[in-house]
């Protein structure tokens, strides 16, 4: 087996792991969803569901979004990732998402529902990154947005400046 940063590596797991770019950026496919549905205010949606995620030196940075359900974050392989988390009242959260726990990295982190949530790996130093990813109530387009450069400075602009580059990134 090749190593997670070796460029072999990528094209082994996105070949292996079945993934597909993702609107947000790097790679991702859906691994499970619950037959069981539950009602929210936005209607039915599966009670849960979950897919691989992927980040690489290739595609680096999951553009800034928001969902209304929980994410609850699992780390795999590779890494680190970073995650900043913006809370509707503007408190920003950062976790590391990896296997180096020494230096405080999380093997695991919930996302709440309703937070902007971005995510990268390095440029210099990136291994390729991959999580698994359970959202409950399931995931449906209908609950999910990508940030505009003039709808998170409407919202935040307090914190606009420091966003600017992840919400671009997605609008270009």
């Amino acid at each position: 087996m090749t190593e997670p940063g070796n460029p072999a590596a990528v094209v082994d797991l996105q070949a292996r792991l079945g993934l597909e770019a993702n609107l947000e950026g790097g790679f991702y496919r859906q691994t499970y969803e619950s037959v069981e549905e539950v009602t929210t205010p936005m209607g039915l949606r599966p009670a849960m569901n979950s897919i691989f995620y992927l980040l690489t030196s290739r595609s680096r940075i999951g553009s800034l979004h928001r969902n209304r359900s929980d994410i609850a974050h699992f780390h795999h392989v590779g890494g680190p990732a970073t995650y900043f988390l913006v809370s509707p009242d503007g408190e920003v959260t950062e976790v590391v998402l990896g296997s180096d726990y020494l230096a405080g990295e999380v093997p695991t982190f919930t996302a709440p529902g309703g937070c902007w949530k971005t995510s990268w790996i390095g440029v210099s130093d990136a291994i390729d990154c991959l999580i698994s990813e359970a959202v409950v109530p399931g995931f449906c387009y209908d609950d999910h947005e990508m940030a505009t450069l003039d709808g998170f400075a409407k919202e935040h602009p307090t914190l606009f400046d420091r966003f600017r580059p992840l919400i671009a990134h997605a609008e270009s």
